[in-house]
């Protein structure tokens, strides 16, 4: 999805486009829950992939890269960036604003909120990173933000991260590939890349990034 290709694993094809200044793809974005179809179809060799378990797609590979935590977010000047701690009553009392019904990231949220009784006061559906952005600085609507795509919400929309109180929302991140596409060695190589950057990840931030308990065993062919 965009939020994925396009914010959470930007600084991850930046570097593999300067280490293979000749690699040539062509990045597509969808909907998240979309990928495993995407893939099956051969409209594309690989896919990230966010899902609430780390379970690998019926017809596909995968390496699970980490647990990730996944924040409401609002834009510069919102009241609730003032408090504290934010409530889940707090934020039932906002908008949601966001991209696709079908997000893993989304229906988490709405779970989270069905399971005290609430729900957001409104939902909008843009489709599009830019469309959600505009509308969250426009309306003080909720944004729910990757922990790996802070930094670039902050720096192009002046988005940030709420202090929830309780545990945040996490989600897995992984890479999907086709299995006829094993053995291509463009693939691998971004496979490898992605295990070395996914590594050097959890690494700098321990606090927020946590590595799957079965991830030696999936590494075992792309680490070297």
């Amino acid at each position: 999805c965009e939020l994925n290709t396009s914010y959470s694993q930007r600084e991850l094809l930046r570097q593999f486009i300067a280490a293979y200044p000749d690699a040539r793809f062509t990045m597509t974005t969808f909907p998240n829950a979309e990928t495993p179809e995407f893939l099956l179809n051969g409209q594309a060799d690989l896919g990230f992939y966010y899902s609430v378990s780390p379970k690998r797609p019926k017809g596909l590979q995968s390496i699970t890269l980490y647990n990730e935590p996944v924040f409401p977010s609002v834009a510069a000047g919102h009241p609730l960036l003032a408090k504290s701690e934010v409530t889940w009553e707090d934020l039932a009392a906002c908008p949601v604003v966001h991209t696709h019904e079908s997000c893993v990231f989304f229906n988490g949220y709405l779970q989270r909120l069905k399971t005290r009784g609430l729900a957001p006061a409104r939902v909008s559906l843009l489709g599009n990173v830019a469309l959600v952005a505009k509308q969250a600085k426009a309306d003080g609507s909720i944004i729910l933000v990757s922990f790996q795509s802070q930094k670039c919400m902050q720096d192009e929309y002046d988005i940030y991260p709420l202090r929830l109180a309780g545990e945040p929302l996490r989600f897995w991140e992984s890479v999907l590939y086709r299995k006829d596409a094993a053995d291509n060695p463009a693939l691998r190589r971004m496979v490898r890349f992605a295990v070395h950057y996914a590594d050097a990840q959890i690494l700098s931030h321990p606090e927020a990034l946590l590595r799957p308990p079965e991830w030696a065993d999936e590494i075992a062919g792309f680490a070297e």
